[in-house]
């Protein structure tokens, strides 16, 4: 099979699993708040995350369909990840559709009218909708290893997996977007590419590389962190997440807006520090 029709088989199941979850069907969130946290999951989306936590596991020998709740729980946690970042860069289109901040910044406006409250209360509700994607990505991981050895390594191996996610993977991911805020205000002849890379690898290699290892532990019934394999399978998932960020950098400068589901451009307008930025910057004629 094809790797793209292996994603769209992926991201189906993907899918199924999350429309019989008990979020989706029997959420106690209030109909506002539950459309603002499935947005973003209902849009679609790559599904790579995932998708690369549940191909590892089954390379190892693995059972997919134990691995789903795992594999949905680094998609939802990502999904958060998104809404806050778009806040923080305020912008207005995600996956061709308004972003949440933004959709709740028009239903604010219905409720209160125009100003300044309605931009706050789209901001201040988005917020709390990533807080549940959170809270969420969480309660699916302590799913993740149910039937896989014996109960306490199955408990152990949750614990585990909370504590890496939740721990370290969450450090690096908020340092490299507080890195990316910093530089996006550093002129262009001082940003390096050392700097760059940086916050790639916190935003998103160091997810893809969670994932990558999480599909090794939940083959193998047990949490291994140093396991020369289970290293190995991290270190390819850190440059699968380093080189799929910087393609999207430079199709966020030469892509449609269609496919990308977001505005062709919006990296520079933003003063995003992107590598085709700064190479370009530095290719440039004095």
């Amino acid at each position: 099979m094809e790797i793209g029709q292996e994603l769209k088989a992926a991201r189906q199941r993907l899918r199924d699993y999350l429309e019989a979850s008990s979020y989706w069907t029997n959420s106690p969130l209030s109909d506002h708040m539950r459309e603002a946290v499935f947005s973003y999951l209902e849009a679609g989306g790559k599904y790579l995350r995932p998708c690369l936590l549940l191909w590892c596991c089954r390379a190892l020998g693995g059972d997919e369909e134990k691995a789903l709740p795992a594999a949905l729980a680094v998609e939802v946690f990502h999904t958060w990840t998104l809404v806050h970042d778009d806040i923080i860069d305020r912008d207005k289109v995600r996956r061709g559709r308004p972003t949440v901040h933004e959709k709740l910044r028009r239903e604010g406006e219905k409720q209160f009218g125009t100003g300044e409250f309605a931009a706050r209360y789209g901001q201040s509700m988005a917020m709390l909708a990533g807080d549940v994607q959170h809270g969420w990505a969480v309660c699916l991981l302590s799913e993740a290893a149910a039937g896989n050895g014996t109960n306490a390594d199955r408990s152990s191996l949750a614990l585990s997996l909370i504590k890496e996610l939740e721990g370290e993977t969450l450090v690096r991911l908020v340092e490299g977007e507080a890195l990316d805020i910093q530089i996006s205000q550093h002129p262009l002849s001082e940003v390096s590419d050392e700097e760059i890379l940086r916050v790639i690898e916190g935003k998103t290699a160091s997810l893809f590389s969670f994932a990558a290892r999480a599909g090794v532990h939940l083959a193998r019934g047990g949490y291994y962190p140093d396991d020369p394999l289970v290293k190995g399978v991290g270190e390819f998932g850190y440059h699968a997440g380093m080189g799929f960020q910087l393609q999207d950098d430079i199709l966020g400068v030469v892509g449609e807006e269609k496919k990308l589901g977001k505005s062709v451009g919006a990296d520079i307008r933003e003063g995003k520090r992107t590598l085709p930025l700064v190479f370009s910057w530095k290719q440039a004629p004095a």
